[in-house]
């Protein structure tokens, strides 16, 4: 059965001011926590509903790892099998059938 609630723990953990360039000082216990460095990439999602937002951060190592347990479960092969086996049957390599006219 699928959790609805997939994320069971919430933490404040202090607040940042925006500066006039856009930056945000990320709190030194939340780096450290999730283990932020610097020169690390984050991907930046906003959600909205309404007058409703919030703005997430994620290194994009969580959302690969994310995703190839997506196709784990979906397809019973890794991600990089699947891409495999694409490539080998030329489906990745070669370029698109276009139609003539």
């Amino acid at each position: 059965m699928h959790d609805p609630a997939p994320f069971t723990k919430a933490k404040f953990y202090g607040a940042a001011a925006v500066s006039e360039k856009g930056q945000v000082v990320i709190p030194a216990e939340l780096r450290k926590r999730f283990d932020i460095n610097t020169g690390d990439r984050l991907l930046v999602v906003a959600l909205e509903k309404r007058d409703t937002w919030a703005i997430i951060f994620t290194k994009s190592e969580v959302i690969s790892k994310m995703v190839s347990q997506l196709v784990q479960s979906m397809f019973g092969a890794d991600l990089d099998e699947i891409l495999e086996a694409a490539e080998n049957e030329g489906s990745l390599s070669e370029e698109p059938h276009q139609k003539s006219e």
